[in-house]
């Protein structure tokens, strides 16, 4: 080191950089040595190195415990950890439970309410007497449609022991410009419209449309030239759920017949309701001062003038 620098280093710094490249032990041993001649600092290192081999020194680590723990052994502080998060279960599962629902009476006792007993009587009634019934996955099903010239209506049913139970019913008036389509336009209308209507009950599902005009059985053999754009809207829209159209007689499809004819349902006036308000005792005074001649008279469907 001394040649490479050419004596153009001072001998403290060569002696830095020459410990800086020892061992750290032996850097320990001559950091105390009072010599400063580094020639015989480094004839000391020699002699260090072959009675001290650095790779087989060990470094000795204080484990001693503080004076305050040295009573504590380690099992009790892995105790004292396993207690306390003991604790914070506990606490947690208690305020966890008491959150949850009530757990459910899963006795096998049927309950003796009133609104039982009026579900069991109803449910001995005819079968006959009920509007709509649960459908059933296995069962063949039907969609009927009739339309007249002024509503269209329709509904699903299925076949259940030889006899047809209704699902479901659709009605509604045609508008002006529906009410002057041909007879076949407004049959193909219903069948769009009912099919559009209970989609959610015929997606996925094999069934058969019903209806009364025969022509329209034949909508999905004959060539999509000879149909407008309106009715191949319709029929590519009918074609996604169903291709089997079949014809029924008009004594057959009454149901939906009788939806297709229903022009308007008004609510009746309760003339019977109406002569007691009349009799009010503020009513006389109030028609005292016209000179208009008032009457009592009887009016169809009520006893009272």
């Amino acid at each position: 080191m001394r040649e490479l620098a050419n004596n153009r280093v001072s001998e403290e710094i060569l002696k830095t950089l020459w410990l800086q490249r020892l061992p750290a032990n032996v850097q320990g041993i001559l950091s105390v040595s009072a010599d400063p001649n580094l020639a015989t600092l480094a004839i000391l290192a020699d002699k260090i190195l072959e009675v001290c081999d650095p790779r087989n020194s060990v470094c000795v680590v204080n484990n001693e415990l503080p004076i305050s723990n040295r009573s504590r052994s380690p099992n009790a502080d892995i105790a004292d950890r396993i207690e306390a998060l003991t604790r914070r279960f506990d606490e947690f599962e208690s305020r966890y439970s008491s959150r949850l629902p009530r757990p459910r009476d899963r006795s096998r006792t049927r309950s003796k309410s009133p609104r039982r007993l009026s579900r069991s009587a109803r449910q001995k009634v005819d079968n006959g007497s009920w509007l709509c019934r649960y459908h059933f996955r296995f069962v063949p099903w039907s969609l009927m449609v009739d339309a007249s010239d002024t509503a269209i209506g329709g509904s699903v049913q299925q076949l259940v022991n030889g006899s047809w139970q209704p699902l479901g019913f659709y009605s509604r008036k045609l508008s002006e410009n529906e009410r002057k389509y041909s007879a076949y336009d407004r049959e193909l209308l219903t069948a769009y419209a009912c099919v559009k209507q209970f989609r959610y009950l015929l997606e996925g599902r094999i069934f058969t449309l019903y209806t009364d005009h025969k022509p329209l059985t034949y909508a999905f053999r004959q060539k999509s030239d000879k149909s407008s754009p309106r009715q191949a809207r319709q029929l590519d829209y009918i074609g996604q759920f169903t291709t089997d159209i079949q014809h029924i007689s008009g004594k057959d499809n009454v149901v939906a017949d009788y939806l297709s004819r229903i022009e308007s349902i008004t609510t009746p006036l309760d003339y019977t309701k109406l002569a007691a308000e009349q009799r009010e005792e503020d009513l006389p005074s109030s028609l005292s001062g016209s000179s208009l001649t008032w009457k009592r008279i009887l009016v169809a469907d009520s006893n009272v003038p």
